[in-house]
C-alpha cells in the first residue's frame, strides 16, 4: 500500500486540515508523504520523535518552477519562487543532518525528468552522481570533493 501524499498549502484553513490528517497518521504509525516547498525542520522533528524514519527529497531547478506555472501547472505565488529557492538551499546542511535520509535531485534539463545528484544516510554522503549541478556544488562542493578524494585514494590502494 503506498503511502498517503499530504501537500502543504498557502491557504491557512487548507493548511490547518493538512497539519490535522499529518498528526492523525503519526498517532496511527501510518506512513506518509508530506510535500511542501520549502524544509519544515519542525515536521521532520515531530515525525522522528514520533518513531518515524524520515527522508527529505530535494528536487531543484528554480526555473523548472517558473516554466510549469507559465504552461498551466501548479500554481506558485511568482514572488516567493526565488526566496523559497534561496532558502531551501541556505537549509540543506540543517537537513543533512536531521534526516535519516537526503536524496538530492536535479531536474535542470527541461524535457528530462529528475535524477539523483546525491545520497545522504545519517549525514554521510553515500552516493553522488558523475555530474553535479552548480546549485548542489554551492551547498556541499567542499564535502562532494573531500567525498571523491577519498574514494580516489581508497581505489589507488586496492591496485
Amino acid at each position: 500500500m503506498l503511502p498517503v501524499l499530504l501537500k502543504a498549502s498557502a491557504s491557512p484553513s487548507e493548511q490547518t486540515e493538512t497539519d490535522r490528517e499529518r498528526s492523525r497518521l503519526m498517532k496511527e504509525g501510518q506512513s506518509f508523504v508530506y510535500q511542501e516547498g520549502t524544509i519544515d525542520f519542525g515536521a521532520i522533528r515531530e515525525a522522528q520523535e514520533g518513531g518515524f524514519d524520515v527522508k527529505v527529497f530535494y528536487v531543484g531547478n528554480m526555473g523548472r518552477v517558473l516554466l510549469r506555472v507559465s504552461d498551466g501547472g501548479p500554481f506558485a505565488a511568482l514572488a516567493r519562487i526565488h526566496d523559497d529557492y534561496v532558502h531551501g538551499l541556505k537549509h540543506l546542511p540543517e537537513a543533512k543532518k536531521l534526516a535519516d535520509d537526503l536524496m538530492l535531485f536535479d531536474n535542470t534539463t527541461h524535457g528530462r525528468g529528475h535524477r539523483l545528484v546525491a545520497h545522504f544516510h545519517a549525514g554521510e554522503l553515500m552516493k553522488l552522481a558523475r555530474a553535479v549541478p552548480k546549485w548542489a556544488q554551492k551547498v556541499f562542493g567542499k564535502e562532494f570533493e573531500k567525498w571523491l578524494g577519498s574514494r580516489e585514494r581508497g581505489s589507488s590502494r586496492a591496485r
